[in-house]
């Protein structure tokens, strides 16, 4: 999971692949990002980051969003991030994904937040990764 920086759902399990059969594992994911409350800016090139730096690579990543990233690094001065920026920020984030790993999008939308709907269904489709966003009426 990211905000300014990305961490791994369970703890201590950093660079580890947590095994898909594992009910107990599964259980504590959910249960952790049921209680994650977002909070900060957005990194999106250090979630892109991690993933390039686990072997073995993922076969897809799901990524579950609520706008533009707004951050390049863990830290900023900046209160406010213009849309140009975060679409610039955006790109240079997707320019540290893996290459061939498919990049499955939920977009849970800003108002305001223009570019990102596009943006992410971009992302989802030169990765040949699927796009979903929730009705107008949400929440």
């Amino acid at each position: 999971m990211f905000n300014n920086v990305a961490e791994p759902v369970i703890r201590g399990s950093d660079g580890v692949w947590l095994k898909a059969d594992d009910g107990v594992q599964l259980d504590e994911a959910v249960r952790v990002l049921r209680r994650t409350v977002p909070k900060n800016g957005t990194n999106m090139a250090a979630a892109f980051a991690v993933a390039k730096q686990l072997s073995p690579r993922p076969d897809n990543i799901i990524m579950l969003v609520d706008g533009m990233p707004t951050m390049e690094s863990e830290t900023t001065t900046k209160s406010v991030v213009g849309g140009a920026e975060r679409g610039n920020i955006f790109r240079r984030a997707v320019r540290e994904l893996p290459s061939g790993i498919p990049v499955n999008i939920m977009l849970y939308p800003m108002e305001g937040d223009f570019d990102a709907p596009i943006s992410f269904w971009s992302l989802a489709l030169t990765t040949q990764g699927s796009f979903i966003t929730v009705s107008r009426d949400w929440p």
